[in-house]
């Protein structure tokens, strides 16, 4: 009724002033009021601060055989924790403030590790990412969680530090913050100022053989193009190289003959009638664009475009008189009584566009 049931052990006491010392007013209920002496000669208990809360180990059903429940606490053991000595953690004492880090009681083993060096690399001192209580190593760290995973080359990496330069935070992903030296003393790489976005040739599976896919840029190289050699287009470097043909072809552009697309101003719009499957001879269609020359009357019969093209600085203009065998006087009694009729090569081509 008093609000303290005496049980086990309890129950043995004969006299009341065992426990009460004078008064019944105010008691303690606390252990230690009455257990001090044993709390002062048991094994550790002052030396190591232990709780002074008696009943986190003992009963009062058997007083001897104490069992604390570490799981009652913030920290509950596991794996090869039940077994460590209570004072291998608690070298300071039971009382609050006992740091519940992996690193507090493992930073010798952080400041020894080898492979990878912990140090070196930076790694950080949160020891449960890669370890845990059931078997501190072999350590079981998932790269693939950071957002990098290792393949490849990368895979067979010893030491962090190889890639984190003192810190495992904020470590770059880009090729070239790890393989600046190669990029340096490839062929041609400087020198060319090719892109260091190192996974457009290059794999972490076989790094040598490079293999770039142009298909993944917006210029894929098509028939000829494909066997000529990379510094023949950029010879300026990577970056904001030219994709139309003239860029390239200007001196083909400039000593064409037949017909001379210099002085007849030809557009330099190249694929219109060339392709890179044979830049010789042109696939300009004149028979479907304009006029047959390659099929029908005209086949054959001309040689050089100057025959009918008689401006070379203008294409636009044509004679269809200077070829055939006729003359005005003949074109004006033939044509008697045609509408419209006019001796010229406009008027010619009007009603005789297929010929």
């Amino acid at each position: 009724t008093t609000g303290f049931a005496l049980t086990g052990g309890h129950l043995r006491v004969v006299q009341c002033s065992d426990c009460h010392k004078g008064t019944l007013v105010t008691a303690k209920q606390e252990c230690l009021s009455c257990h001090q002496v044993q709390y002062d000669n048991a094994k550790d208990h002052k030396t190591q601060a232990y709780p002074t809360d008696c009943k986190m180990c003992h009963s009062s059903d058997d007083w001897l055989n104490s069992t604390f429940n570490h799981a009652t606490t913030t920290f509950p053991l596991t794996g090869s924790h039940t077994a460590v000595l209570c004072s291998k953690c608690h070298a300071n004492g039971f009382s609050g403030g006992t740091p519940t880090d992996c690193n507090s009681c493992h930073s010798s083993n952080y400041n020894a590790s080898i492979i990878p060096s912990h140090v070196a690399a930076g790694i950080t001192k949160v020891c449960e990412p890669c370890h845990n209580t059931t078997a501190w190593k072999p350590s079981s760290f998932n790269h693939t969680t950071t957002g990098f995973a290792l393949s490849g080359g990368h895979a067979v990496i010893v030491q962090c530090s190889d890639c984190h330069k003192g810190t495992v935070l904020n470590t770059r992903t880009d090729c070239i913050a790890c393989h600046q030296v190669q990029y340096d003393n490839a062929k041609d790489h400087k020198t060319q100022a090719y892109p260091t976005d190192c996974n457009m040739c290059h794999n972490s599976t076989n790094w040598l053989n490079a293999s770039f896919n142009h298909a993944s840029t917006s210029f894929p190289l098509t028939g000829a193009h494909t066997t000529v050699l990379c510094a023949k287009c950029h010879a300026s470097g990577y970056t904001n190289t030219p994709t139309n043909c003239y860029a390239c072809h200007t001196a083909k552009y400039n000593s064409a003959t037949n017909p001379n697309h210099l002085t007849a101003q030809f557009p330099k719009e190249c694929e219109e009638c060339h392709t890179t499957t044979a830049w010789t001879p042109s696939t300009f269609n004149h028979d479907t664009k304009y006029f047959r020359i390659y099929s029908g009357e005209h086949k054959g019969e001309w040689t050089l475009c100057t025959e009918c093209h008689t401006t070379s600085t203008n294409y636009a203009v044509y004679s269809c008189i200077t070829c055939h065998e006729h003359n005005k006087t003949e074109m004006d009694k033939e044509h008697q009584g045609k509408t419209d009729y006019i001796y010229s090569s406009t008027a010619c081509f009007a009603c005789h566009p297929r010929v």
